[in-house]
This record gives C-alpha cells, structure tokens and sequence, in this order.
C-alpha cells in the first residue's frame, strides 16, 4: 500500500453584502489531499483524484455560496433544473408561477416577478461560470511535475 499526499494553495469565497456572486479575498493557504493506492500512483491517478477533490468542492462552493436579497440560495442541481424551468417557461408561455418562489423574490406583482426571476437566474449564471472557472484554475495550478518518474 502506498500513501501519497498532494499540497496546492487555494483561496476561501466570501459572499458580497448584497448577493450575487462572490469576491475572492486575498487570504491564502495550503491544502493536502492524502490518497491510499495499492501501488505507487501513476500521474494521472494523482490527477484524477485532484480533480475529483476540486469538482466536489466547486460543486459545494456553487450550492452553498450564492446570495440573493441577502438571503443565501441553495442551488442544487435540482434547484438549478427549477430556476431556468420557470425561466424558459415565463420565456415560452408568458405565465410564471410565483408560489415556488414566495420569500425568496420581492415583487408584488407577476410581471415584476418574473422580471426579478430573470434577475436572480441570470445572477445565479454568473455565479456558476465563475465557481467553475475558479475550480478549473484551482486544478490547473497544481504543480504535477513532482509526482513524475
């Protein structure tokens, strides 16, 4: 059995008072990941289990981080699947359904919710494209060229 460990720095997300997306503070710091094989571990499993680790971290960073009215906004997969439905919907058949979105959207009337709801879809785009684009750079910084032969 071999055990293995990988170092990399990465940056903690803070949420903007007002929601949205997030601002990355300048406050860094160094992480391990620590993998047992049954053998030395070829570059790509160290890769792999990497990348692994940061898609499971963006994915936590996209549901756990994104703020609207100040209020933090759950974006599950399902989720997400709910907010561009009613989105496509109110885009395709004019109607929208505000019952889904009560405590969450301000608007007093169906037209200024649906005008919120595109909003707060389009914010929350913004917010996956960039926890994505930080998870990719997380994983293209890692130095591999330690872990060759």
């Amino acid at each position: 059995m071999f055990r293995g460990a990988c170092a990399y720095r990465v940056h903690k997300p803070t949420p903007r008072p007002l929601g949205g997306a997030l601002e990355s503070p300048p406050r860094r710091g160094w992480l391990a990941v620590e993998m047992i094989t049954d053998g030395r571990p070829t570059v790509d499993e160290i890769r792999d289990a990497v990348a692994e680790y940061f898609d499971a971290q963006t994915q936590n960073r996209i549901a756990n981080t994104f703020f609207w009215n100040g209020r933090m906004v759950r974006l599950t997969d399902a989720a997400q699947r709910n907010f561009l439905f009613a989105v496509y919907s109110l885009d395709k058949t004019g109607e929208s359904d505000r019952a889904p979105f009560i405590g969450l959207l301000e608007a007093d009337t169906d037209a200024a919710a649906a005008d919120e709801l595109g909003d707060m879809v389009a914010a929350m785009w913004t917010h996956i494209k960039e926890c994505r684009a930080a998870g990719i750079e997380a994983k293209n910084a890692v130095d591999y060229s330690q872990y060759e032969l």
